[in-house]
């Protein structure tokens, strides 16, 4: 069975539930300050999830 395929990915993308995904989130901005010398004192992110092809 080939694990790469598309309803894999999409089983494995929708898995984990609200409480994971808060999880995740805190270790990612966790890991994020920790690659600084000193913490910032603000994080923006700039997040655009339109698909643009040109």
């Amino acid at each position: 069975m080939d694990l790469r395929s598309q309803p894999t990915m999409t089983r494995l993308e929708n898995l984990p539930g609200p409480v994971a995904l808060t999880r995740m989130m805190a270790a990612m901005v966790e890991l994020f300050c920790d690659s600084f010398a000193t913490v910032p004192r603000r994080i923006i992110l700039d997040i655009d999830d339109t698909e643009d092809r040109a």
